[in-house]
């Protein structure tokens, strides 16, 4: 394989990579879009989201472990 070829494959490699990562990053909904009924349906989800909290969104003052369930998350000193 030539140098030309190589670099192609690669890039070619490391999009459907970055695209696969951008797809499984954007299923995760934030816990401050979550309505009413989202809690009693995931009780379990929420619990482990919200179990020893890192987190706290600055726009609605829900917390979470992780700063991805949240929209505005700012780090719990």
């Amino acid at each position: 394989m030539d140098a030309l070829s190589f670099l192609l494959k690669s890039i070619i490699f490391h999009k459907t990579v970055f695209s696969k990562r951008v797809v499984i990053m954007s299923k995760v909904k934030v816990l401050c879009k979550w309505d009413d009924s989202g809690y009693e349906k995931k009780l379990d989800k929420l619990i482990s989201i919200v179990k020893d909290s890192k987190f706290v969104c600055t726009k609605c003052g829900r917390t979470a472990n992780d700063k991805k369930y949240l929209c505005k998350a700012v780090k719990i000193n």
